[in-house]
């Protein structure tokens, strides 16, 4: 086995994109409802669920994965792609950390040729990263897809590649400044747990074309909660993680 890993190497290289990333930083981590129902880059709305606690590690890895899947063609090669799929079951309780570190440590010597492809193999690393590790992790996944996405093409628009993973951050977190709606238990029995089966198999499948059939049965059910149907509603983007997915199916 190599001495040092290829991808470790070549860290450097990504200072050129840094700029546009850095300029976003914040200087306080204030945040009001207004910004964060309009924020269009990722880096001061996961400053402000870090600080405010209102971040689960499952929620996080989960964006992680999702930022990752967008950028899933520039992957090096398989080891890579599995790491992403390895830190997603983690994420779910579906893998161990031995098999997490397992996947990171097959996907540290991903052939790099170009910088957008050494962009995403850094985030196969980062999404596949433990805290204890890696602190930032997420940030770190968010940013190399970022550069990934960046780099593939010059004609690449950085606004529309962070605005993206910001809509995933409101899709996954919903709005932390209100209270989740309250789930009666008899929506989840109704018609033999029709809304709960739905939601599972739209996660599972990642159907999330379906999600405004889900409005729909919920509205039939009785769910009358103006954001979670307009959140059904929406075209996306959707991913695991989606709050009113986690809502119905009772995850965190």
């Amino acid at each position: 086995m190599p001495q040092s890993s290829p991808i470790a190497e070549g860290q450097g290289h990504t200072s050129e994109a840094a700029g546009f990333w850095i300029r976003f930083l914040r200087k306080s981590d204030a945040m009001t409802e207004q910004e964060w129902l309009t924020c269009m880059n990722p880096v001061p709305m996961l400053e402000y669920l870090h600080l405010r606690a209102q971040d689960k590690e499952r929620k996080r890895r989960l964006f992680a994965v999702a930022c990752c899947r967008k950028v899933w063609q520039i992957f090096p090669d398989e080891p890579c792609r599995r790491a992403v799929e390895c830190a997603e079951r983690f994420a779910d309780g579906n893998a161990s950390e031995g098999e997490l570190a397992a996947s990171r440590e097959a996907a540290a010597y991903a052939p790099i040729s170009g910088l957008a492809v050494f962009s995403a193999a850094q985030a196969a690393l980062t999404v596949s990263a433990r805290e204890a590790t890696y602190s930032g992790w997420d940030f770190a996944t968010a940013e190399f897809a970022f550069f990934a996405a960046a780099y593939a093409s010059v004609d690449a628009d950085s606004d529309a590649a962070s605005n993206e993973q910001a809509l995933i951050l409101r899709d996954i977190f919903g709005n932390p400044f209100r209270k989740m709606p309250a789930v009666e238990t008899a929506w989840l029995a109704w018609k033999s747990g029709t809304i709960p089966k739905l939601a599972q198999a739209i996660y599972d499948e990642r159907a999330f074309d379906r999600m405004p059939i889900l409005a729909d049965t919920l509205q039939e059910a009785g769910w009358t909660d103006a954001d979670i149907l307009s959140h059904c509603g929406q075209p996306g983007p959707h991913v695991r993680g989606c709050w009113v997915l986690d809502l119905v199916l009772g995850k965190e």
